[in-house]
C-alpha cells in the first residue's frame, strides 16, 4: 500500500469517525434513558389503535424483525403502504396491515434510535400477536405531537366514548362484525380506512360505497401466512347509515357527514 493511499484512507476514516460521533452523540446515554423513559410513562396502561397500523415484517438471517411504517410529525403523520413485497439472499420483506382499528395494544417499549423515538406497541387480549410500531420523527417533546398521536391511538375505548351507541353496536365493534344501521365510524372500527370509496346521490339521498381491504397482506418470520379479512367487498351507506349488508358482494372517508 503506498504512503498516498494510506492517506486517503486515513482521511476517510476521520471523516467518518467525525461523522458518526457529531450523529450519535448528540445525546448522551443518560439523556437518552431518561428521554426513552419520559416517553414509556406517556403509554402505561393499554391503548387502542383508531387506524390501520401496518408494519414491514421481515427475516434476515433466519432472525425475524418488524419495522414502522407509521412516522409522525408535529405537523402530521404518515403511513406508508406502498412498499412491496421483497426478496434477496437470505431475507425478506412484506407489508403487513395486521393492527387494525380497535386494536388492543400496550407499549413494550420506547427507544431512542438516529435521532427519533421509536414507540414498540405488542397486542394484548385477543389483539396478542398483532404488534406494531410508530416513529416519532426528531424526538420532539411528547406534547408537541399528542394531537397527532391521538388520530391514531387512545388511551380509552373508542366506545367508551360514545354512550350513545347502543350494547348491540359496541358487541359487534368488539367482535369485529358489520350490522345493518352502523354509522360510518362505527363500521370504520370494523374494516378500517377503506382501499377505495365513492360518494354520490340517489333519489335524494347520499349514497357512500366503501370497498373494504380484504387481506391484511403477509407476514414474515418464521414462516409466511397471508390472511384474508372475511370482509364484504363493497359497503354501502345511505345518509350515513350502513343498509343492505346481506346483499352486499362480498380513499380516505369522511366519518362526521
Amino acid at each position: 500500500m503506498t504512503m498516498r493511499t494510506t492517506a486517503r484512507l486515513l482521511v476517510a476514516f476521520c471523516l467518518f469517525a467525525f461523522t458518526f460521533t457529531a450523529f450519535a452523540g448528540d445525546l448522551s446515554k443518560k439523556e437518552r434513558k431518561a428521554l426513552e423513559a419520559e416517553w414509556a410513562a406517556v403509554y402505561s396502561g393499554p391503548v387502542w389503535a383508531l387506524a390501520y397500523l401496518p408494519v414491514k415484517t421481515g427475516v434476515t438471517m433466519g432472525i425475524p424483525w418488524i419495522g414502522p411504517t407509521t412516522t409522525v410529525r408535529t405537523d402530521g403523520y404518515t403511513i406508508d403502504a406502498t412498499q412491496a413485497a421483497s426478496a434477496t439472499m437470505g431475507s425478506m420483506q412484506t407489508l403487513w396491515f395486521g393492527v387494525r382499528p380497535y386494536e388492543r395494544l400496550e407499549l413494550k417499549e420506547a427507544l431512542y434510535e438516529d435521532g427519533n423515538i421509536v414507540l414498540t406497541f405488542d397486542g394484548i387480549g385477543e389483539s396478542d400477536g398483532r404488534d406494531t410500531k410508530i416513529e416519532i420523527i426528531g424526538a420532539p417533546p411528547f406534547a408537541q405531537v399528542k394531537p397527532i398521536l391521538d388520530k391514531l391511538i387512545s388511551g380509552e375505548d373508542p366506545c367508551t366514548l360514545h354512550g350513545e351507541w347502543s350494547p348491540e353496536i359496541k358487541a359487534a365493534i368488539a367482535a369485529r362484525t358489520l350490522v345493518n344501521g352502523m354509522n360510518k365510524r362505527q363500521a370504520y372500527l370494523v374494516v378500517g380506512e377503506p382501499i377505495d370509496s365513492s360518494v354520490s346521490e340517489q333519489d335524494g339521498k347520499k349514497i357512500e360505497i366503501w370497498k373494504p381491504r380484504q387481506d391484511y397482506g403477509m407476514r414474515v418470520g418464521f414462516g409466511a401466512s397471508m390472511d384474508m379479512t372475511g370482509f364484504p367487498s363493497e359497503l354501502r351507506f345511505e345518509d350515513g347509515v350502513l343498509v343492505n349488508l346481506a346483499a352486499s358482494s362480498g380513499g380516505g372517508v369522511n366519518l362526521d357527514d
